[in-house]
């Protein structure tokens, strides 16, 4: 029964993008990652500085990256280090079982290591796999290990296995709508109202957490699980946990790609934006003294910056997870049809109504007298 459920399941959306496709054009999803509008402010040497360094710590959908401090589960398999070899390009491990799974391109990290013990800078990110070896128990990396690296330093294999999982799945049923990027933008969204949800904003309605914490996984999972009524939000109901848990993490990995980016623009607009530079320029400076000043900020501060940011989004979402973000309302919530606690004359329903649209809460001014955001506000 499962089984033909889910082949039901994935005819239908089979199904969706075909007409998805009819009704936007046969162009092809161009498959990378687009940058978010603030970007563009910036004089085009700084613009490509941003978009370069983003680009190389998430890499592109053919050939995502992930990082220690992205703020979901990235997935792997755990092992430690036994054998270095001279040239530091291969080691042996503990690992007996899962060797099938490793295949070149794969990803290595090492989780805690984060300076090297020779010159004191940041380890490097991620290391690719060359080839695996389950007789040797060898793994060949197409660099050298980072100097930080030691016998018995624990690793993860595969790093980055359930939001590539989340990727996968997200390009089969999400991106039609949320698009390549998650920016909201994918090929039939401009037939909906309302918009599907820019993800680079990292930002979600329906939370069960107070207004300036982040969303629950809970409430990500109920999203997916339930849909949303009145938008074009399906359910995923059939999804197995892994799959919804591997979804979760990709949306997330979309969201700290976009604000990140968004972040570190917002930063460097005071003294980098087209409009900062002409009046710096108006003021005598020399476009090459900007530039070299930018320059030793790219090689200096920027890296720096990089992680202190992804760390304050990684905090952000850790501590939605906890129970003290959750709001847990006083007074239990009434059925629908049951008696208003305000009002006993009408249903909860009926009074929530008459609020809405009533001169006092002015409800009807942004959201519409059908809640649909058409309000004469709006």
């Amino acid at each position: 029964m499962h089984q033909i459920k889910s082949k039901s399941f994935s005819t239908f959306f089979a199904v969706n993008l075909a007409c998805t496709l009819i009704l936007t054009g046969c162009d092809s999803t161009p498959m990378t990652y687009s940058h978010v509008e603030q970007t563009a402010n910036l004089v085009s040497e700084v613009k490509a500085s941003i978009e370069g360094a983003v680009d190389s710590k998430f890499g592109q959908p053919a050939e995502i990256n992930v990082d220690e401090l992205f703020p979901f589960k990235l997935g792997g398999i755990e092992a430690q280090v036994i054998n270095i070899a001279e040239d530091r390009k291969s080691f042996t491990t503990n690992l007996s079982e899962g060797w099938k799974t490793l295949t070149a391109g794969n990803l290595v990290m090492f989780p805690g290591v984060t300076i090297e013990a020779e010159t004191g800078k940041p380890a490097p990110g991620p290391i690719r796999i060359a080839s695996a070896d389950e007789s040797s128990k060898m793994i060949t990396l197409n660099q050298a290990l980072p100097a930080a690296i030691t016998l018995e330093s624990k690793c993860l294999l595969d790093a980055g296995r359930t939001v590539k999982n989340g990727q996968k799945l997200y390009m089969q049923h999400c991106v039609h709508c949320h698009g390549v990027s998650g920016d909201g933008n994918g090929p039939s969204a401009s037939a909906m109202n309302p918009k599907p949800r820019d993800f680079r904003l990292g930002k979600f309605k329906y939370t069960s957490t107070f207004p300036t914490e982040r969303a629950h996984d809970k409430d990500l999972e109920r999203i997916l699980r339930g849909g949303i009524a009145g938008t074009y939000m399906p359910s995923f109901r059939l999804l197995e946990n892994s799959e919804v848990e591997a979804l979760i993490a990709y949306t997330k990995f979309l969201g700290t790609r976009g604000e990140l980016e968004g972040k570190l623009s917002a930063e460097l607009d005071y003294d980098y934006s087209q409009k900062s530079v002409k009046e710096r320029l108006e003021a005598d400076e020399k476009m090459e003294e900007i530039l070299k000043l930018y320059s030793e900020f790219e090689t200096g501060e920027l890296p720096g910056m990089i992680n202190d940011k992804l760390t304050n989004i990684k905090e952000d979402w850790d501590r939605a997870q906890i129970p003290e973000s959750e709001v847990i309302p006083k007074v239990a919530r009434p059925e629908p049809n049951s008696p208003s606690l305000a009002n006993a004359s009408l249903s909860s329903l009926e009074n929530g109504y008459q609020i809405f649209i009533s001169k006092k809460a002015q409800c009807t001014t942004c959201h519409g007298d059908t809640g649909r955001g058409d309000g004469y506000q709006a």
